[in-house]
């Protein structure tokens, strides 16, 4: 019995916890759209990069730097540092 309410314990946990990515994706893009002001264009270029990176992560171990260089928000020094 105590196994068993153990288990709905953590499956109630962890609904809880996929329930914050998307609360949290939504205070990104609104922090985006303030920070870009008047300028809807970038916000909806700068959300789309990063939900294609969140699609398709960068592997940071590769020493390929055209792949590095995905991360928009990197400098040309941060890139070639990693």
């Amino acid at each position: 019995m105590k196994r068993i309410i153990f288990l709905l314990i953590n499956l109630s946990i962890s609904c809880l916890c996929f329930s914050q990515d998307e609360k949290l994706s939504e205070a990104i893009i609104s922090e985006i759209e303030q920070m870009t002001g008047n300028e809807p264009e970038m916000a909806e270029q700068i959300t789309e990069k990063l939900a294609d990176l969140s699609e398709n992560p960068v592997n940071i171990n590769s020493q390929d730097l055209q792949e590095l260089s995905r991360l928009f928000f990197l400098t040309d020094f941060q890139v070639r540092s990693i």
